[in-house]
């Protein structure tokens, strides 16, 4: 990361936690109360969560080219694939 031409911080990637995947990051969302000043585009999904439900997770995996294409972590473990972006 860059701030002006000045390198203030630099992303080393972490080993692969199973053979073909890293795990690039993760994001944790606490419920929270939103209010919408506009109406939703057509096609969003807005979820209604309990004010005391459990906070959504999710990671975001680099997939090494020639890895198992018929899984990933967690998949046997509650995990759900959303979806995969090809990046080259």
């Amino acid at each position: 990361m860059k701030v002006g031409r000045r390198a203030v911080h630099e992303w080393r990637r972490p080993a692969e936690l199973t053979p073909g995947y890293t795990r690039a990051l993760a994001i944790v969302q606490p419920v929270a109360v939103a209010m919408f000043a506009l109406p939703a585009p057509p096609d969003a999904h807005i979820l209604k969560l309990p004010a005391d439900g459990q906070p959504t997770q999710f990671d975001l995996w680099i997939e090494r080219l020639g890895a198992n294409l018929q899984g990933w972590p967690g998949k046997n473990a509650d995990g759900a694939l959303v979806g995969r972006i090809p990046l080259g």
